[in-house]
């Protein structure tokens, strides 16, 4: 009896393995690093978005190179401990190499780095799983974006096709002369909510950014100055300047 082709199970997608060749070229990428550029600093980021990533990577891209992920594949190539370590100093390094961070190999001068991260945040759209850091509620009337511009002229209304759309997520609208209005005012999360996919949409929909891209500069390694890390921390949450 001929096989049915039915039975045949057919991939749709292909997902390089990671190997051991692939992790042996980025440990020997992070060394070399180490022997190119005079400092490295160790970061941590909030609310990551790629994109913004890619903008500092491009920023930067003349005197520096950026490494996010693979934190374990990272602390193999500085080395892990004092025994292990590449250079003096870097299994301190290592150890810090937890969550989301990565390492910033960098000729800058160690001055500008800091204050470019001390000034730099970018608002975003939050996620589903983000707290709510305040209350966000859609007024009653002509629906337009609130990103923009706030006088009647340069408010981009929002289109009548995402009525539907709008319904769907629980908003009471109706269409008025092609544009779009909310019957009564609407919450769409309170401070502290922990939001949903749905609460993120209504949000996106409206221009409403709650969360900021950040990163915090952990640590600074040099091989004149050895280790020293900027900021610790605590338990409860709080942060305080490193006094060694």
């Amino acid at each position: 009896m001929p096989k049915s082709k039915r039975d045949k199970i057919v991939s749709l997608t292909k997902v390089k393995k990671k190997t051991k060749e692939t992790k042996g070229k980025l440990i020997d990428e992070v060394r070399e690093c180490l022997s190119k550029y005079n400092n490295l600093f160790v970061f941590s980021t909030a609310n990551l978005r790629s994109n913004i990533l890619i903008k500092i990577r491009q920023h930067f891209k003349q005197n520096s190179r950026i490494f996010y992920g693979r934190n374990s594949v990272m602390a193999v190539a500085l080395g892990k401990t004092p025994e292990q370590e590449v250079e003096n100093g870097l299994y301190q390094v290592a150890q810090m190499l937890k969550g989301p961070c990565g390492l910033m190999f960098t000729n800058e001068k160690k001055d500008n780095i800091c204050k470019f991260f001390d000034e730099f945040a970018e608002e975003e759209f939050a996620r589903a799983g983000d707290l709510a850091p305040f209350e966000v509620v859609i007024p009653a009337g002509p629906v337009h974006v609130d990103d923009v511009e706030d006088d009647e002229e340069h408010k981009k209304w929002v289109t009548g096709s995402f009525e539907p759309q709008l319904r769907k997520l629980g908003l009471q609208t109706h269409l008025n002369n092609g544009k779009i209005e909310l019957l009564e005012r609407f919450v769409v999360c309170k401070e502290g909510d922990r939001l949903s996919s749905d609460q993120t949409k209504i949000l996106r929909h409206f221009g409403r950014r709650l969360v900021e891209f950040r990163i915090t500069l952990l640590a600074h390694w040099s091989k004149k100055k050895g280790f020293k890390r900027f900021k610790e921390v605590i338990d409860d949450n709080t942060e305080k300047m490193d006094e060694n």
